[in-house]
């Protein structure tokens, strides 16, 4: 079932860091409480969510990158 994804260590790694993105995204913290009140007024949506994607997908690149770096060190 996974040897798609243990065939290649960088792809396995990537869904790993987007597994723990999305598991930590959907524990309702202070981020996801903004967009969920900026979604209930309608204000700035689009705006909202395309940041604060890119920077959870910034994060989770910088975190596999640097756990990577640390396991084969």
């Amino acid at each position: 079932m996974f040897s798609v994804i243990s065939a290649s260590t960088g792809l396995g790694a990537w869904f790993s860091g987007a597994a723990t993105g999305v598991g930590l995204f959907a524990v309702v913290g202070a981020q996801s409480a903004f967009i969920l009140r900026q979604g209930i007024l309608r204000k700035h949506i689009v705006p909202v969510v395309a940041t604060c994607a890119a920077i959870d997908a910034i994060f989770i690149f910088a975190s596999v990158a640097g756990l990577r770096t640390l396991t084969t060190a």
